[in-house]
């Protein structure tokens, strides 16, 4: 399949649609990406009606002019002569992987007909029942908006959220305030990555971090990667340290230990004014707290007397030691973490991660020496705290069981040197921005200010009986619990009084993306209508009862595509900027926002969905959505960026500029942490014990006995996930990890990404270390099977053998092995590594609520 075919079947898009021939043209467009979820800024080169070429868009304040592959590729998935072209209904009532649904084309008209049937009839029985799946995140909005006023608290972001943040987002709640981060590469002079490729067109700020870190290092910053696979971000590192799968949480308390209990290096300063560091606590494990005011207590070193932690006359906080406070002897918490780690030497962690001890003492000297504690810097008239050293983390370390204590874990070392929310260190995505600030929740801890897009994890929420799909009440700290709803669906014995009946999905690709997909499968068959908006008929899609044709990206208009005025932290600019389509829509392609609101008319909520737009929008009188109205969907977003911005920045502003650049940030918001109240509390997280109280009240009034409440502790720990303690000799860990163009399920049907895939050594191989495939018998080439030993589940591949994994381990990378009959690019090429992910209660992390990755394997021939 070549370009010119492609292009050729727009004869028949135009031929179909019954539209005249486009006027001669040869325009520039600028829009803004979405092969991923990174916005970058592109410019469309279209030549009589057809989008000949993709670049960066130079102009763009977010992405620098420039795009990954996935961008430039992005043309190749618009001209798809695969592409969904009209409504589709199922006649096979029969459902599964490889089942042919037998569809049948009908009109726009049958098709929302249908849906709108049942919308109202589940509203009336029980509005709960219906769930909206999407990783739409930039129409959120819209998304929150129509299932509240339908009635529903589902919206479920499925795939994106059983391994990526579920333990990632809460600690970056309880640091920086914020729901993620980036590391401050411009005045870094030390980055270590754990699970994590930045720099590598991976994650957030794709295009900026890769510019930023390559610019890093030419100026001599070092890169430590520690991870199982030698990945893209490897490739580039200064050092490589491969590390035993689902143990980083004891890598980096061993780290902790050499820094407080045996080279005496860590940010005094920072932790006395910016964390709970100092609170005392009594041998009950709680905080010590005044008898009046219920305060946690600190003891003045100076004074020699114990006040509550804002008294205003402290001379100086102690932090190590152990004094008497109203009776009982107390520690600083900074004491007894410091007393907590030291049962993680270098000589124990290295039994546990098979890190040499030497390397753990060495990285964690390198550490502390190169963030420069007690420096500062001074950036455009600004003193600031300098901290050039950090640890970036993201998916590898969240996707286990006690994932949360992993990632508690890690973020702590940055705590540790003061290296949150100042030159060089972790960034906090704009914890302070124009009208928002973190401030002082309770016991003085922070919290976040303005619009959240995720729940934070303090104060924790009060757990109570599930009314949501993916049970998010009994997880009180958890930003999502997405796994859950397939775990209630084969398993529903959680208390949700309820079974979804109605799935509305788009851009989530549920059955490929989750985990083993003859569980999914099994899931999703309970639910008695699912309707998919696809491009192209995904393997969900083939799970589909009614398939709505949706517009490419390339097609569509959106008003909410960097959230808060900019997605990356530092120093730079406050700035908006939206996608507007540079091609007509294919076929019948309609916007699924659209549709949405179509449908919301004929469901008879339509006045509601105003209703709760103007309340969630915060709509002046003039932008109102008024009752009576059926609004144009361009209208209804003008509306919105005139509410934002003023008259003067409304759509056909946006439409001729792309960007409202609103001011260049201050210096209390490019790092805002000496300027913001509220103390950072991962030194020790008292408000824990009582989570776990709350929680196993309720879990027991539900007749749960299996839910276990044991990682609600105050201080992290590493404990092994299941695979890690069960692992027998003869049996390998299996990874998976990100390639850059090929992120996301979808990247491979991409015949331009596919080609490039296929050039990867690694993309479509199961990949086992040198040595340990030759114990095996196994040489490049040879065909095997890969079984997962607890469940039986199996896929086969051919053998990849390398120096560059670690030797306990199988790695397959990427989201591969599609077999959806549309997606013939993708269909048979590779491995489907979520083949061998259980879905299973037994794996999930108990706070964060992520689906434990790290299965057990046995690789051997065919």
């Amino acid at each position: 399949m070549n370009l010119q075919r492609q292009l050729n079947d727009l004869d028949t898009i135009q031929t179909e649609k019954d539209t005249q021939q486009p006027v001669q043209e040869d325009v520039w467009i600028r829009s803004t990406c979405y092969m991923c979820p990174n916005t970058c800024g592109i410019r469309a080169h279209r030549i009589n009606g057809v989008v000949v070429r993709i670049e960066g868009d130079p102009d763009n304040p977010q992405s620098w002019g420039k795009i990954c592959a996935k961008g430039n590729a992005a043309l190749m998935s618009l001209y798809n002569p695969q592409r969904v072209k009209r409504p589709l209904k199922r006649t096979n009532p029969e459902k599964g992987v490889g089942i042919d649904p037998k569809w049948q084309e009908i009109t726009w008209v049958d098709a929302l007909k249908t849906v709108s049937d049942h919308l109202k009839k589940v509203r009336e029985e029980d509005p709960k029942k219906v769930v909206i799946s999407t990783f739409d995140n930039q129409l959120a909005w819209l998304v929150k908006a129509w299932t509240g006023a339908y009635g529903s608290p589902n919206v479920w972001y499925g795939s994106a959220g059983f391994y990526c943040g579920n333990g990632y987002h809460p600690v970056m709640f309880l640091s920086t305030s914020c729901v993620s981060s980036d590391p401050d590469i411009k005045h870094a002079k030390y980055l270590i990555l754990i699970g994590a490729s930045n720099g590598s067109v991976v994650n957030w700020m794709t295009m900026r971090n890769t510019i930023e870190t390559a610019e890093a290092r030419m100026r001599g910053l070092k890169t430590v990667v520690i991870d199982p696979v030698y990945t893209h971000a490897a490739a580039k590192a200064d050092e490589w340290v491969p590390i035993k799968p689902g143990t980083d949480a004891a890598f980096c308390l061993g780290a902790i230990n050499v820094l407080i209990n045996e080279l005496g290096v860590y940010d005094a300063e920072f932790i006395k004014k910016y964390t709970t560091g100092p609170y005392l606590v009594g041998p009950d494990g709680r905080y010590v707290r005044d008898p009046a005011t219920k305060k946690p207590l600190i003891y003045d070193a100076v004074e020699k007397k114990t006040k509550p932690y804002d008294d205003s006359s402290i001379k100086d906080y102690l932090l190590l030691g152990e004094i008497d406070a109203h009776g009982v002897k107390a520690r600083p918490s900074f004491q007894v973490l410091g007393d907590h780690v030291k049962k993680y030497t270098a000589e124990y962690v290295s039994q546990i991660t098979t890190i040499p001890p030497e390397t753990i003492r060495r990285i964690a000297k390198e550490f502390g020496e190169a963030a420069n504690i007690g420096g500062t810097i001074e950036i455009d008239g600004t003193t600031y705290p300098y901290r050039p050293a950090h640890l970036k983390y993201y998916k590898g370390p969240s996707q286990h069981k006690h994932g949360f204590h992993h990632c508690w874990a890690i973020q702590l070392l940055n705590v540790i040197i003061g290296a949150i929310d100042v030159p060089g260190g972790v960034q906090g995505s704009n914890a302070k921005g124009p009208g928002w600030a973190p401030r002082e929740g309770p016991d003085g801890i922070i919290v976040p200010g303005g619009e959240l897009r995720m729940r934070p994890a303090y104060p924790a929420r009060k757990a109570r009986r599930p009314l949501s799909a993916e049970l998010i009440e009994l997880f009180p700290i958890a930003a999502y619990t997405r796994p859950m709803m397939l775990v209630n669906l084969l398993e529903p014995r959680f208390g949700l009084p309820y079974t979804p009946e109605i799935l509305i999905n788009c851009r989530n690709n549920i059955m490929m993306a989750t985990a083993n997909p003859k569980q999914v499968e099994e899931a999703l068959r309970k639910i008695k209508l699912i309707v998919c908006f696809a491009n192209e008929l995904n393997e969900t899609a083939e799970m589909a009862d009614i398939v709505l044709p949706d517009t490419h990206f390339l097609e569509r208009l959106d008003a909410v595509v960097n959230g808060q005025l900019n997605l990356e932290p530092g120093d730079g600019y406050w700035y908006w900027h939206i996608r507007q389509p540079v091609a007509k829509p294919a076929y019948e392609a309609r916007n699924w926002a659209e549709v949405l609101f179509d449908l919301a008319d004929r469901s008879g909520f339509l006045e509601d969905l105003y209703e709760v737009l103007n309340v969630q929008l915060n709509l002046k009188e003039a932008n109102r959505l008024q009752v009576g109205i059926k609004y144009p969907y361009e209208d209804i977003i003008d509306r919105m960026l005139r509410n934002k911005f003023g008259d003067e920045h409304g759509l056909d502003y946006f439409k001729k500029n792309l960007y409202y650049i609103q001011r260049k940030k201050t210096p209390d918001e490019a790092y805002p942490r000496p300027f913001v109240k509220g103390r950072i509390p991962l030194i020790y997280l008292e408000y824990l014990i009582d989570v776990a109280k709350d929680v196993k009240n309720v879990v027991d009034d539900i007749g749960i006995p299996d839910w276990d409440v044991s990682d609600y502790t105050p201080l992290p720990e590493f404990k092994p996930c299941p695979a890690n303690a069960e692992k027998k000799p003869d049996e390998l860990l299996l990874v998976n990890w990100k390639i850059p163009y090929a992120a996301f399920s979808y990247s491979s049907n991409n015949p331009w990404l596919a080609e490039i895939i296929e050039r990867d050594p690694y993309a479509y191989f199961v990949n086992l270390n040198t040595e340990t495939g030759r114990k095996l018998g196994l040489k490049d080439g040879d065909r095997v099977w890969v079984e997962e030993v607890t469940h039986g589940l199996k896929v086969s591949g051919v053998v990849n053998l390398t120096e560059t994994i670690h030797p306990e381990v199988c790695g397959i990378a990427g989201c591969f092995g599609a077999w959806s009959g549309g997606k013939s690019t993708a269909k048979g090429r590779g491995i489907h590594w979520n083949s061998l992910i259980p879905i299973d209660f037994k794996r999930i992390d108990m706070v964060g609520a992520a689906l434990d990755v790290c299965s057990r394997v046995k690789v051997y021939k065919v």
